[in-house]
């Protein structure tokens, strides 16, 4: 269990919390299938009458939580977890250990004071980019999976394009270990679709893979954009084999055009790389990804959506009955190239896919 947020009321417990070792074995497998609750405080529950949770970890039979109102009908609610399912539940007065409710009870391991929390199921988050290995100068397995925790995030599926990039079962096995040695959270891993490796997906599905990205655009790793005849056998064996493939859709010919054309004329500010970047390398791809998923009968997701304009195309392939999923990020909902422009360190803004205009945020809402 972790707390995020607002953590001062177990500030002073949270490292045991973290650590756990004592509790539930080593830090490498406390988290995961062990643990799938979060707490975490919400405004709301800060403004509303202030809850009772306590938490108590067993070494055997997983976490045990107690939670309810000062007064009322749920005065003390308690359930417990274990392997990854809510396995026990019952009521209790307000304030008093676990043995005297109507639930019987473990010896218990560590209890947790955590007034004015709530309890939340763990959060899955499907795209994240640890950098290990090859670039943990900018993050590795201990730090982003930690950060994950903090935030309630309890598995984690990490992008492919590391260095080396997971393009063959070598290289995933090498992530593999790193992962396993390291994170604190559950997780999975992405196999790459490149142009050199179609024939390596299926060993990848072999072992495990969580998905596949494709990157269509250029990003960190400059993993060069496969060529259609690549996607389209990939996307074939996807298509008889299951797996879903993300892609980053952005049309590489059209932005390293534009960019280089921008440079030359001596332009290279955050307005700038929107214009290297403009919509039209969003629709291209993402119309282009749909066509051959289509055709192939594979199943697609498309990350970091920024461009309201795709949404008519989105809609419109879906109701051909493309199996397509789409997700969009917090800073294109919340930034704007006219924030950038009016910060003086606006440029550290830019990323892939660029943040757009502000007049997206709603749509994309």
């Amino acid at each position: 269990v972790c707390a995020g947020l607002d953590v001062a009321p177990v500030a002073d417990q949270l490292p045991v919390l973290l650590q756990r070792a004592d509790v539930l074995g080593p830090p490498t497998t406390v988290w995961g299938a062990k643990t799938i609750a979060a707490a975490m405080r919400t405004r709301a529950a800060a403004a509303a009458e202030p809850f009772r949770l306590s938490v108590i970890a067993h070494s055997s039979l997983g976490q045990w939580f107690e939670v309810g109102p000062a007064e009322g009908p749920w005065e003390g609610a308690v359930f417990g977890v274990d392997g990854g399912e809510i396995t026990h539940h019952g009521v209790g007065p307000s304030g008093l250990l676990p043995e005297h409710c109507t639930l019987e009870y473990p010896s218990m391991g560590l209890r947790i004071d955590a007034s004015g929390l709530h309890v939340l199921p763990g959060l899955i988050d499907v795209h994240v980019h640890f950098r290990e290995p090859g670039m943990t100068q900018k993050e590795d397995w201990l730090t982003g999976s930690t950060a994950a925790a903090m935030g309630g995030v309890t598995t984690v599926f990490e992008m492919p394009n590391t260095s080396p990039p997971v393009d063959t079962v070598a290289h995933l096995e090498l992530k593999r270990q790193a992962a396993e040695s390291k994170s604190v959270v559950d997780f999975g891993l992405y196999g790459v679709l490149a142009e050199d490796n179609v024939q390596h997906l299926e060993p990848l599905i072999e072992a495990e893979v969580i998905g596949f990205k494709l990157f269509l655009g250029n990003t960190t790793g400059n993993l060069p954009c496969p060529s259609d005849g690549a996607v389209l056998e990939g996307f074939e064996i996807l298509a008889r084999r299951g797996p879903r493939c993300s892609i980053h859709a952005e049309n590489s010919p059209i932005l390293f055009w534009r960019e280089a054309r921008l440079k030359a004329a001596g332009r290279n500010t955050a307005r700038d790389h929107l214009l290297a970047r403009t919509d039209v390398c969003a629709l291209e791809a993402l119309s282009k990804s749909c066509v051959l998923a289509e055709w192939a009968g594979a199943r697609i997701h498309i990350v970091h959506e920024s461009s309201a304009l795709s949404l008519p195309y989105i809609r419109w392939f879906k109701s051909r009955g493309v199996d397509l999923t789409v997700e969009t990020l917090p800073q294109y909902l919340y930034r704007s190239i006219e924030d950038m422009e009016a910060m003086a360190d606006g440029h550290r803004l830019r990323m892939n896919p660029p943040i757009r205009e502000r007049w997206h945020q709603d749509l994309l809402w």
